[in-house]
């Protein structure tokens, strides 16, 4: 080929640089009402909690899997989309698997779609104290999900792992918050669990050991359901055994009750995943005279503690995430202060506990909680509750509101053939 015609042709493949998918930056005030997002509220009053995936919401607690949708971005029902799953009764969650399908849990069954896209039906989850287990699906068509006693993990051919369940097998302890008529004695040994980017499951709750391995109130386990031994921050954060509780409240146990003899000092009480694998941990102590018992933890992938500062509110239960540069939204329940600051029910603070003065939500009516909230990609926090209006704009039971910059996304080379 003439070399001259060779670099003619080479010049006209022109490499350009684009950020595919990336929403444009506006500079949102934060906690502004993202007016784009207006869901027809005889819909939005229906959902509590929710799933955000790829900027679509999917509903939990759906009355009728026969007639279940996701939103759009823009709140309105995309009847393009179907779940063909036979499910039967109330839909309590909707999640994807790594190839491409979907998790979907009812009352009293699940369904995992499979890569041919029909649907397998799978047993029923294990119970929390928070409802149903989830259900996690790995790379090689594994699923887990984890019961009272340990992870149950299901192989793609239909067998039980028994490795899974022996290596995760947990052993509780009896809780007793002091001055809350609250006893937990250890039917559930788990309260909590979430999953981080590498198929790992964080679990929470009154346990004392994992495999016969000392690990009080938090321990993670890899997927194949063994006990990762790096991580371990329960001692760090005050999680231990006592032989101590109220006498008061033991007295309260029926007498057919054996008492017991050990206790777990604090219990984990929820989860939420952070950023490069950190997790945010709310913690209920069991401490004299029914004084402040709650603090919030973050431990980052090493299972270092590199925060914890009282929770001052009087939420439950807790609804936390935190956003990509470590700030956390904080809502749930009744909220009326933090730190002796007048507060409403949705909050944003620092990562050393600090109230966010710059984020402001205001929620009517003023006593309306917050069910359920996500964070998405693009910076913007999705958030469900009893309001009827949003700073001021009406929007019953579910709106977006602008939250932070979206999550950076790589430049990408698209090459353009010119002729």
């Amino acid at each position: 080929m003439n070399p001259q015609l060779f670099l003619q042709r080479a010049c006209q493949f022109v490499i350009t640089l684009s950020l595919l998918g990336s929403p444009a930056v506006t500079a949102a005030t934060p906690g502004e009402l993202d007016t784009s997002f207006s869901p027809n509220p005889e819909i939005a009053r229906t959902v509590t909690s929710f799933s955000i995936i790829d900027r679509h919401l999917y509903p939990a607690w759906v009355p009728s899997a026969a007639v279940y949708r996701r939103l759009r971005e823009d709140g309105s029902v995309d009847d393009t989309w179907r779940i063909t799953a036979p499910l039967q009764g109330s839909i309590f969650s909707v999640s994807p698997s790594p190839w491409g399908g979907w998790v979907l849990q009812a009352q009293s069954r699940a369904h995992l779609m499979q890569r041919d896209g029909t649907f397998t039906q799978i047993s029923r989850a294990g119970f929390s104290p928070h409802g149903i287990a989830p259900i996690y699906t790995t790379d090689d068509g594994s699923w887990v999900t984890m019961a009272v006693d340990g992870m149950t993990r299901v192989r793609p051919d239909g067998r039980l792992d028994l490795n899974a369940r022996r290596d995760s097998q947990l052993r509780s302890l009896a809780f007793v918050k002091t001055g809350g008529g609250s006893i937990s004695l250890g039917a559930n040994t788990w309260n909590v669990v979430v999953r981080d980017t590498q198929g790992r499951l964080i679990l929470g709750g009154t346990f004392q050991s994992v495999a016969g391995e000392p690990r009080i109130g938090l321990a993670r386990l890899l997927p194949d359901g063994q006990l990762d031994r790096t991580w371990n921050p329960g001692p760090a954060l005050g999680l231990a055994k006592t032989p101590w509780a109220d006498p008061e409240e033991l007295a309260k146990l029926d007498p057919l009750i054996e008492v017991p003899t050990e206790f777990i000092t604090a219990q984990p009480t929820a989860l939420a995943l952070g950023t490069n694998d950190s997790v945010l941990i709310a913690i209920e102590e069991a401490t004299p005279n029914g004084g402040p018992d709650r603090r919030l933890a973050i431990v980052d992938a090493q299972g270092k503690v590199v925060s914890t500062f009282p929770d001052t509110s009087l939420r439950n239960p807790h609804l936390m995430r935190m956003q990509p540069d470590g700030r956390i939204f904080l809502g749930g329940g009744l909220m009326t202060e933090w730190n002796g600051t007048p507060v409403g029910n949705l909050i944003r603070v620092e990562a050393d506990g600090t109230l966010d003065p710059s984020f402001q939500v205001s929620l009517a009516p003023a006593e309306s909680m917050v069910y359920d909230f996500a964070l998405d990609d693009a910076g913007r926090l999705w958030i469900s509750g009893g309001f009827e209006s949003v700073n001021g704009v009406a929007r019953p039971g579910l709106a977006r509101l602008h939250a932070s910059l979206p999550s950076p996304v790589p430049v990408t080379l698209k090459p353009t053939h010119r002729r």
